[in-house]
């Protein structure tokens, strides 16, 4: 029921929290899918009921306490800490579960039953780049170099669209007779969410 790309980045980070609750160090060739081939089978080696929700939260704090002293350092571990359980987590959500339970038996507890997220600071967001000299230094160095990458900066800065939706826009996407572009789901790729359709007004 998952998505593939948010499947991977379950397995991802659930595999990223048993390879250091483990002691599990990466080495060898890099996999797409997040770390080494070898690295991923000593990790995938680790059976399910090896791992307790208490190792979950020694190893949390354990990630929170090397960076106490710092108090900005501190905000980026909450930060990555919640979304790393948070991605794990949801590789064992209620509707996954009968899926998973039909080939692989499940220990109880779950690795991550009673498992809760740090308080969060604050995520609003402050810009410290500027953008105008970001466009006017791509205008001079890749508009005539490298037009593909010059096209990227333009859909991101200019139409604010995401990594995955300007690698998947679709020439049929854009009304230039309108001077419109449209941001929809296409047969090649899935929005992250409903609220990301829309249509875009071209300078």
């Amino acid at each position: 029921t998952a998505r593939r790309h948010s499947l991977d980045a379950y397995k991802k980070a659930f595999r990223l929290i048993v390879s250091e609750i483990k002691g599990i160090s990466f080495a060898g060739k890099f996999s797409s899918r997040g770390g080494s081939v070898e690295w991923q089978k000593r990790v995938d080696a680790v059976r399910l009921e090896a791992l307790k929700p208490a190792d979950i939260i020694a190893w949390r704090n354990k990630r929170l306490r090397e960076n106490e002293s710092d108090p900005l350092a501190r905000r980026r571990a909450i930060i990555t800490t919640n979304s790393t359980i948070r991605n794990a987590k949801a590789l064992f959500a209620k509707k996954h579960l009968p899926f998973i339970e039909q080939t692989c038996p499940l220990p109880r507890p779950l690795p991550f039953e009673g498992i809760t997220l740090e308080k969060s600071p604050s995520m609003r967001y402050s810009s410290k780049i500027d953008p105008y000299a970001i466009l006017a230094a791509a205008r001079d160095e890749l508009s005539e170099t490298d037009p593909e990458a010059f096209k990227i900066i333009i859909l991101a800065l200019y139409c604010g669209l995401r990594k995955s939706e300007i690698d998947n826009l679709l020439w049929r996407a854009f009304d230039f007779s309108n001077s419109r572009l449209k941001i929809e789901s296409s047969e090649y790729h899935e929005l992250k969410s409903e609220d990301s359709a829309g249509d875009i007004d071209l300078d």
